[in-house]
């Protein structure tokens, strides 16, 4: 009996040090996200030719939207090349009438964006390819000078470059679109932000990312991977050349018009996210070690951190789960370590909410949060039991 209890205190233990990895992460960079720094914007030099690629699947009655808010920033010497991948409409023809080049893929055996960016990278190396290619989805918007941003930083640190990628909620939000916005902007603005304070990469985000020519010339993109954007990040990142966050080059894009659409969405994203995480966080780890890098070792731990709603839950429930178990046995340690990483969390959330989420979200409606987080659990049943979310082209507000 003595043996099983130290097994099973052995075990809390190590949940709750684990669970405090994700929950400290989360916490270092929205705290640091809070404090005030100027960017400084690029001025006096000239940027360097860019290639924007635009991976485009039946788009046709939104695409124009796009080009425009790129084309309005280009140069003579950039190229904009738009992949017309599987397309049964007409968005090559609305594209090519825009004035942008394109490629038609059509192979339906291999189904996902990494197979159209792939092609987009073929095609460019193929020709006079500028030292600088930006991906750009065809649902997004492009800041004005997002790609000037963008191409100086990516010229000047030698990396991957990633913008401020947001999304846009209609005048009439319901609840749902109003969280799933907060924890977006936790995710893809709070968070890289804290660490570009601290002088830490980031994960890339699928759009408004620049990368070297060179070396993408290295990198293997042609896959069905259902968050393709991770992995290319975290496989730069092992080739020494991690991500970097520019917070001046802002892309805008919409959430699925629809509940199914959003469905959809949420679980490509969970699910894709749980691949990389353990597919290739062990990867960034023993890398980090072996090279004694700390840009590996914050990466590795920003995969950690899983989306808001399951791990609110699991911090609760490993809460609940060591105060019944220091009741029965005494044992107060794994007990501390979850109350620590419950108070962090708390902490972290209430932050975020004061930084950016007063607007979205009111104290009143913290039982429909909570409602919406405990759906996350099918998400993550889905993952768990192997029934992983396929590459599928979200539906658009257009």
């Amino acid at each position: 009996m003595d043996t099983l209890l130290s097994i099973l205190n052995a075990a809390f233990l190590i949940a709750g040090a684990a669970t405090l990895v994700p929950v400290a992460t989360l916490g270092l960079q929205i705290a640091c996200s809070c404090i005030p720094l100027r960017t400084r914007k690029p001025s006096g030099t000239e940027r360097p030719p860019v290639a924007v690629i635009i991976p485009a699947h039946n788009e046709q009655s939104g695409i124009a939207r796009t080009i425009n808010s790129i084309r309005e920033q280009l140069k003579p010497s950039d190229r904009m090349i738009l992949i017309a991948d599987n397309c049964t409409d007409d968005t090559a023809d609305v594209a090519r009438g825009l004035g942008a080049e394109v490629v038609v893929r059509a192979d339906r055996t291999k189904i996902g964006k990494g197979y159209a960016l792939d092609a987009g990278v073929k095609y460019l190396l193929s020709s006079d390819a500028p030292e600088i290619v930006l991906f750009v989805d065809a649902d997004c918007v492009l800041a004005p000078d997002a790609i000037t941003s963008l191409a100086h930083a990516c010229a000047t640190q030698d990396r991957p470059i990633q913008g401020l990628y947001l999304m846009t909620l209609p005048e009439e939000a319901n609840i749902r679109q109003r969280i799933s916005a907060f924890a977006w902007s936790v995710k893809n603005d709070l968070r890289p932000r804290g660490y570009y304070r601290l002088g830490m990469p980031c994960l890339l985000m699928g759009t408004g990312m620049a990368l070297p020519i060179h070396l993408l010339d290295r990198l293997s993109l042609a896959t069905d991977h259902i968050t393709e954007d991770t992995v290319i990040g975290l496989k730069c990142a092992l080739m020494g050349k991690p991500p970097a966050f520019c917070p001046d080059a802002v892309i805008t894009s919409e959430f699925a018009p629809t509940e199914s659409g959003r469905e959809i969405q949420k679980s490509r994203w969970i699910h894709g996210q749980l691949s990389a995480l353990f597919e290739l966080g062990p990867l960034l780890v023993v890398a980090a070690l072996r090279r004694r890098d700390p840009r590996l070792l914050a990466l590795a731990a920003d995969t950690s951190v899983v989306p808001l709603g399951f791990l609110l839950i699991f911090v609760a429930t490993l809460n609940l789960a060591t105060l019944c178990w220091f009741a029965a046995t005494g044992h107060l340690w794994p007990l501390v370590l979850s109350v620590t990483s419950l108070v962090i969390a708390a902490l972290a959330l209430i932050a975020a909410w004061i930084k950016t989420g007063r607007n979205l979200l009111r104290l009143r409606e913290i039982p429909d949060i909570l409602r919406h987080a405990a759906r996350q659990l099918v998400v993550i049943k889905d993952y768990v039991v192997g029934q992983r979310a396929r590459w599928i082209r979200s539906e658009r507000g257009h």
